[in-house]
């Protein structure tokens, strides 16, 4: 890595920062490191369908900085440095952050639309109400804004 990059990677590396002091966060707020619950990753602002698209927006942005356990971390981020300066060394930091940001948020966005539309369990056995089985699933993670990146890397888009 050429010294004139060096500077050039300070925000890539602020995220991979702001990557562990939400995962941090995320354990002070009651979810394990290895296997957090649904439950604990919905408390600190994971996506849920139900929440994020009825006035939980903000949702959208704090699930792509947190994890479901440290293994998930270490892989989001151990790719992150494999790519993102490739994508910092084409584009630049602006280049850089609009591709992550914008992707994490269309992501998180699709996300929550297609648990809106999956959300009934066909073919389940009704519950006593009669009506089906909710299907409800939390997402959190910053795979997508990671795909976004290797998505314009690799269809040269940058």
């Amino acid at each position: 890595m050429s010294r004139q990059l060096v500077p050039r990677l300070y925000p890539l590396l602020g995220l991979l920062v702001a990557l562990l002091l939400a995962f941090v966060g995320q354990m002070l707020g009651g979810c394990d490191a290895l296997q957090p619950t649904s439950e604990s990753l919905i408390a600190v602002g994971g996506n849920l369908a139900p929440l994020t698209l009825t006035g939980d927006v903000w949702r959208l942005v704090s699930s792509m900085f947190l994890h479901a356990g440290a293994m998930h971390l270490f892989f989001n981020m151990y790719f992150l440095f494999q790519i993102g300066p490739l994508l910092v060394q084409r584009k630049g930091q602006a280049g850089f952050a609009v591709v992550y940001l914008g992707g994490g948020l269309l992501s998180s966005l699709a996300g929550a639309w297609w648990q809106a539309i999956t959300m009934f369990s066909k073919g389940a056995a009704p519950a006593a109400n009669g009506l089906p089985p909710l299907k409800l699933i939390v997402s959190v993670g910053a795979s997508g804004a990671i795909m976004a990146v290797a998505g314009a890397l690799a269809c040269n888009l940058v």
